[in-house]
């Protein structure tokens, strides 16, 4: 999300040259100054503040801090998250993505399939996330048909979709329609030693891939197919940073998303593709309630 939001900072031109982002909340808006500011003033005053200025908060010791009473979160993220200041922040990259406003540099976006995980109250409690769909149950039933018999495996399916995958085939999309190159990933592979156990890659399980630190996330052995899969990320990554442009020799092709088609990176249990993304359907369903909230339901 940081990274959606510094390609959308007006404060932040010429400061990089390429971007990834990796699941991101590509439609989480900023959150209004003055309200956080009020929640600043309620959280010194529980700290026993009665000045308001920055120097007596850096002065509170760690203890202070972490045992004087919490305002409740007024957003999705809880208390923290971007601000909208005007300056650093002047809106939510959706928005400047939508109007081509943010920075024209090449872009490397994409979400895991189960991005849910993120929040273990979704599975637990799926009415929080079917009881607020923008799309009605009947259609949802038909969007997601694996899963209707199961609320929990429909709310964290939705959810991946509402939060992280619909919001980042629109970034990319509007990207690529900037005329700046784009390259979109689903990532979906779980090691072997844990298929019998997970279903999906959940939230942040692509990044001991990128990185090539197996292990260092969630344990466990790892076979050579896992390894290799991982020396293919890690290059994607690297010939990105490096050029703009994930593409080199031995690795399958990834298209530019600037194409016009919805030509994905799919990074599957059977290896590495390039396919129209296999939810299509129901990310066109979720994009038509959100630009057309009075139809959703």
């Amino acid at each position: 999300m940081s990274i959606g939001y510094l390609m959308a900072s007006p404060a932040a031109g010429g400061l990089f040259q390429k971007a990834i982002i990796q699941s991101s909340l590509g439609r989480e808006p900023p959150h209004p100054l003055e309200e956080e500011e009020a929640l600043g003033v309620q959280f010194a005053k529980a700290a026993g503040l009665e000045e308001r200025d920055a120097d007596s908060l850096r002065r509170l010791d760690q203890e202070a801090i972490l045992n004087a009473p919490k305002p409740p979160p007024a957003h999705s993220l809880g208390s923290f998250g971007p601000i909208l200041d005007g300056n650093v922040i002047a809106g939510d990259p959706s928005q400047a993505f939508s109007i081509h406003a943010e920075r024209k540099i090449p872009l490397l976006i994409g979400t895991n399939d189960d991005d849910a995980t993120l929040s273990p109250k979704i599975r637990a409690q799926p009415d929080l996330v079917l009881g607020r769909a923008s799309i009605g149950l009947p259609a949802l039933t038909e969007l997601y048909p694996e899963s209707a018999g199961s609320p929990s495996d429909m709310a964290a399916e939705l959810f991946t979709d509402e939060v992280f995958a619909e919001p980042a085939r629109h970034l990319a999309r509007s990207h690529a329609a900037s005329g700046a190159p784009t390259f979109r990933y689903l990532f979906s592979y779980v090691p072997q030693e844990k298929r019998q156990t997970t279903g999906g890659a959940g939230h942040g399980d692509e990044i001991q891939f990128v990185f090539g630190n197996l292990g260092a996330r969630s344990g466990g052995s790892f076979s050579a197919a896992d390894r290799d899969l991982a020396e293919d990320m890690m290059r994607y990554w690297t010939n990105f940073a490096k050029t703009g442009n994930p593409n080199g020799k031995d690795l399958p092709f990834w298209p530019d998303y600037r194409k016009g088609n919805d030509g994905t990176l799919l990074v599957l249990n059977d290896g590495i593709k390039v396919e129209n993304n296999p939810h299509g359907r129901r990310l066109d369903a979720l994009y038509a309630a959100k630009t057309h909230p009075e139809a959703g339901k």
